[in-house]
């Protein structure tokens, strides 16, 4: 009878080992879905970003296709604005940079001055 309560008693501490086993398996499988959640979700966060980035840039692009090509480019030196401009209506702003002092007519090299004036360009 002793050996009999032997055996059962290894039998069932061995049981417990395995159910302890599976147990520790169970809750590292669980941790792992538990990351794997949080990265799917960062990632379905970072697409949805990058669509909402593509629109905005989509969004522009039907606005020149609507407008159309620049027709005409204004520069205000004084301003030191450079303005795209199709069929009358203003495209785009830009601000740009000139010589030190850019109002008036260019006299000579080294005056910090722009050359002015109408000036056709074919593209």
């Amino acid at each position: 009878m002793s050996l009999s309560k032997d055996r059962t008693m290894l039998r069932s501490k061995h049981r417990l080992r395995l159910s302890d086993k599976r147990m520790g398996t169970i809750a590292t499988q669980q941790d792992k879905i538990e990351t794997l959640q949080q990265e799917v979700k960062k990632q379905g966060d970072e697409i949805i970003s990058l669509q909402k980035k593509r629109l905005k840039c989509s969004d522009q692009k039907v606005f020149l296709i609507q407008k159309g090509p620049a027709d005409k480019i204004l520069i205000e030196k004084k301003e030191r604005r450079l303005t795209l401009i199709s069929r009358g209506e203003v495209l785009k702003t830009y601000k740009i940079a000139l010589g030190g002092d850019p109002n008036g007519p260019k006299e000579r090299q080294g005056d910090n001055r722009n050359p002015g004036g109408n000036l056709h360009y074919r593209f």
